[in-house]
């Protein structure tokens, strides 16, 4: 029986939240996709139905931890303004 694409987001962004939890407290190389799979509740299989790569979550996870912590705003200012002057 296949996934809802509503079921699907729900499970992929949960799998980056949990993934952006872990790397702000351990770092990149602190935790595997199978730790955070885990933690999510989806199997390790279940991966790359979501993501092409370790590398893709990771881009995903940060761009949200940097949401989190309201820093995505600073940093796009900050590339607009650099880039108005480059």
């Amino acid at each position: 029986m296949g996934h809802s694409r509503r079921e699907k987001q729900t499970t992929h962004e949960r799998i980056v939240r949990v993934a952006a939890k872990r790397f702000r407290e351990r770092g990149l190389e602190g935790i595997g996709v199978a730790d955070v799979m885990k933690e999510a509740g989806v199997t390790v299989g279940g991966f790359y139905k979501h993501f092409g790569s370790r590398d893709e979550l990771v881009v995903e996870a940060l761009a949200t931890a940097f949401k989190d912590l309201d820093v995505g705003k600073s940093i796009r200012r900050t590339w607009r303004n650099f880039s108005r002057t480059t």
